[in-house]
Formats: C-alpha cells, sequence, structure tokens
C-alpha cells in the first residue's frame, strides 16, 4: 500500500487569507506563479516574483530556507503588516535562541539573500531596528502561499 497526502494549502491575496485542503493532483494545478512568494517544497515549488515578475526559486548559496528560517519566515507570512520582534517570534516559532540578540537579525540577513534584497530595497521583509530592538513584518501588499502536506493513512 503507497502513502498518500493530502495538501494544507494557505493563500493570501494582499487581503484575504484562504485555507484549503487538495489531493495531489489539484494542489499541483493551484496558480503558485501568480503569488509574490511560495513556500511548497513539498510541490516542488519553493520561490518568488522580483520587481519585474519574473519567478524566481530561492536562492543561497544553493539552499533555500532552513528549517528555523522557514519558520520564522511563514509566522511573519501569516500575519502580514504585523510588526515582529525576537521575543514575539520566540513564542510563536519555539525556537529557543530568538531571544538572544542578533539572532533574529541574522537569520532575517539569511532570508534577505534568497529574496536577493537588502534593507535598502526591501519588498518582502522588512525590517526596523532602533538601539536592542529590531523587528520585521511582511507587506500586507506581498501575496504568498504556504503548502503543508499531511500523510492520510
Amino acid at each position: 500500500m503507497s502513502a498518500s497526502f493530502i495538501f494544507h494549502v494557505e493563500s493570501y491575496n494582499g487581503t484575504d487569507i484562504t485555507k484549503n485542503s487538495y489531493p495531489r493532483t489539484e494542489a499541483l494545478a493551484f496558480p503558485y506563479r501568480q503569488y509574490d512568494c511560495v513556500l511548497a517544497k513539498c510541490l516542488g515549488v519553493n520561490g518568488y516574483r522580483n520587481k519585474k515578475g519574473i519567478w524566481k526559486p530561492f536562492q543561497n548559496k544553493g539552499r533555500g530556507p532552513g528549517e528555523h528560517s522557514e519558520e520564522i519566515l511563514k509566522a511573519i507570512m501569516r500575519h502580514p503588516g504585523v510588526r515582529f520582534d525576537r521575543w514575539s517570534l520566540k513564542k510563536m516559532t519555539e525556537i529557543d535562541n530568538l531571544h538572544y540578540k542578533g539572532v533574529l537579525a541574522a537569520r532575517i540577513c539569511y532570508l534577505r539573500r534568497m529574496y536577493r534584497e537588502r534593507v535598502s530595497n526591501a519588498r518582502f521583509l522588512v525590517s526596523e531596528s532602533s538601539g536592542d530592538n529590531f523587528s520585521i513584518y511582511w507587506p500586507k501588499e506581498r501575496t504568498w502561499v504556504i503548502v503543508t502536506p499531511e500523510l492520510i493513512k
């Protein structure tokens, strides 16, 4: 008996978050590249649209987001326009070392390289820093899709 999956597809169109579940064939037919950012590694679609609207796979020395960086990214994506500091992200993601000064900034720097962006031209990961306070948010106008597979027994 082969394993079967259902794919939970969360999408944000710039105003509303929608959640649906699909079998593999329907999940593969979803219009991912119409969105600004897609985290669907389980379906082989992991990337973003650049300023010119051209689809780009995530790239940072040949890798996409690591487990912790992806959890941070998902947390801020799911709350567009909401600013998060290291303490609030630590609670949401349960990543133990986020409370240390500089850890969140370092992870965001890694993620920015995936998007090929800098602080001065940030389209996806907008940050603010003053003194010891560093916060990050996902812009409300940037659309996204997150796909999570679930094994069906």
